[in-house]
């Protein structure tokens, strides 16, 4: 009876030991088979927004400070080498103060990881148009960085319309 006892002790923790090593092994096959899938669904997911981002976009945004807002309205050209152009107006609107208008254009570089898509601003060029400048209107050109860099979290995209989050300023694009 003892040598019986310890035979089926052995026998169990045999039993016990492969059950532990063949359902680990199952969840890290299980896990790996995860990874896989949701790492190449990133890149699947990142492709097709690669795509959908491509072309010419008419985008909107309006960021509010003290005493007013500043409304950037631009046309912006993204290309599918990962490269960006732009040009347009910021329009500074005052509370208790005329608007002040600028043209301004510049390049960049850009990608898409994940749900954000992520820019480099690589020139940046704006000028004084319109009525009502004078000593206090900014220099854009000072006040913009090129070489600096942003991660727009992306709301919505699509073949026709795409929305972006920075920082608290949603901006709205509309596909030409």
């Amino acid at each position: 009876k003892f040598k019986n006892k310890i035979h089926n002790k052995r026998l169990l923790l045999v039993y016990v030991w492969s059950y532990e090593f063949i359902m680990k092994r199952k969840l890290s096959i299980f896990l790996a088979g995860i990874s896989i899938f949701l790492f190449s669904h990133q890149r699947v997911s990142a492709s097709i927004k690669n795509k959908l981002i491509v072309g010419n976009w008419n985008c909107k945004a309006e960021h509010f400070f003290d005493g007013g807002s500043l409304l950037q309205e631009y046309n912006q050209e993204v290309k599918d080498d990962g490269s960006a152009f732009f040009y347009g107006t910021y329009t500074m609107i005052f509370n208790n103060a005329p608007s002040r208008k600028f043209k301004v254009s510049g390049t960049g570089s850009w990608f898409i990881s994940d749900k954000f898509f992520a820019s480099k601003l690589n020139s940046f060029q704006s000028g004084k148009t319109g009525q009502n400048h004078d000593e206090k209107s900014p220099d854009f050109n000072k006040l913009v960085k090129t070489g600096t860099s942003s991660s727009y979290e992306i709301i919505k995209l699509t073949s026709s319309e795409s929305e972006f989050m920075l920082d608290g300023t949603k901006t709205y694009c509309t596909k030409n």
